[in-house]
């Protein structure tokens, strides 16, 4: 599971999306600036001076706030503007009104630490949100019973048409802003599906597949020939099976080395795949033996496909690193019969090609 988390924090560096959450904190922090502006103008129309004075520590907060984004020092946005909005909401609510809905803002503040903590790649971004939620709870029940205490301090009221046109638009605001919040989590959790989906299918495919070879590996080979069982018990479609081992492969190792014996089980496995059909399945039995899975193929299909590939491996000229030499194939042939299980298919293919081996190597033996 670490590994998945791993690649969906390196996905997150790729220059396009870093662009694209860029823009994001750049959209949220361009709307906050434009709301500040806004209850600065209120402010001075109004005669809220206290209010008016932190909104231009606001705005330079904000204008700063730019410089972080771009540095791409998320984490750090997020505190900036979360103190930002917990002083501003408890200065207006000192001063004015606690009904106006500026402590919507606190709402807000949940949704982002999330956000900021994932695209931020901390270990424990759930964690921390939770803590963080818990804070701003606390921040919350503090701001609320200090203003109560405090109250007295309070200019005379807005008008009420005033403070409604403030309300309605706080209310929009932090609608807007949490629409896009959630648009952006809805896009991450997309990304981070298509990244497991990706990374699993990944991993499964390397999990089945030969390193050296490219061939499949025997992990998923009884899965192939059960379902070729089924298939041939359900709609009488045939299929064989070709046992093959490499003639004196060991003398390669012992004369050459091993680094030019996976030479010539590299060029083996090229040979095999373009000697057969896209549908068949090759596998790397293992050392130097391969079976190959035929579909839709008899005994007579099966013993034509086995010629091929013998004719091949024996034209071939393997090109090692001091040498050039040739070597030739053995293959045991079982074509499918009704009751067979595979562990009979692979016993019978490897009992016919051993005694291919027996009988002087570079043989086909299918009865």
């Amino acid at each position: 599971m670490n590994k998945i988390f791993d690649k969906i924090k390196q996905s997150f560096k790729d220059a396009n999306i870093k662009h694209q959450i860029t823009n994001l904190l750049m959209m949220i922090n361009g709307a906050t600036l434009l709301i500040h502006i806004f209850i600065f103008i209120i402010s001075v129309y109004f005669g809220i001076t206290p209010l008016a004075i932190y909104n231009i520590f606001s705005v330079c907060t904000l204008l700063f706030c730019i410089f972080i984004i771009k540095r791409n020092y998320i984490s750090g946005y997020y505190y900036i503007l979360a103190a930002e909005m917990i002083i501003h909401s408890f200065i207006v609510a000192l001063t004015l009104s606690d009904s106006m809905g500026f402590f919507l803002y606190f709402i807000i503040l949940i949704p982002a630490s999330f956000i900021c903590f994932f695209l931020s790649g901390k270990e424990h971004a759930i964690r921390y949100g939770v803590i963080n939620s818990v804070i701003i709870f606390i921040f919350y029940i503090i701001v609320n019973t200090m203003i109560h205490k405090l109250g007295d301090f309070r200019m005379d009221p807005l008008s009420e048409n005033a403070a409604i046109t403030i309300y309605l638009f706080n209310s929009l605001f932090v609608f807007l802003l949490l629409t896009v919040l959630f648009a952006a989590i809805s896009g991450f959790v997309f990304l981070y599906l298509q990244n497991i989906d990706s990374f699993t299918t990944a991993l499964g495919k390397q999990a089945n597949t030969d390193a050296l070879t490219g061939l499949n590996n025997r992990r998923g080979l009884d899965e192939v020939m059960e379902s070729k069982i089924n298939l041939a018990n359900n709609t009488n479609i045939n299929f064989s099976i070709l046992m093959c081992d490499i003639d004196h492969f060991k003398d390669v190792n012992d004369t050459y080395g091993h680094d030019n014996g996976d030479i010539v089980l590299k060029e083996i496995a090229d040979i095999l795949r373009n000697t057969t059909r896209p549908g068949d399945y090759l596998c790397r039995w293992g050392g130097e033996e391969f079976i190959i899975v035929l579909q839709n193929a008899d005994k007579k299909g099966a013993v034509l496909v086995a010629q091929r590939i013998k004719a091949m491996v024996a034209m071939h000229e393997f090109k090692l690193s001091n040498a050039t030499i040739t070597k030739t194939i053995t293959i045991g042939v079982c074509s499918y019969k009704p009751g067979m299980t595979m562990q009979d298919m692979y016993s019978l293919a490897d009992q016919r090609m051993y005694e291919g081996k027996q009988s002087g190597r570079n043989k086909i033996v299918y009865e």
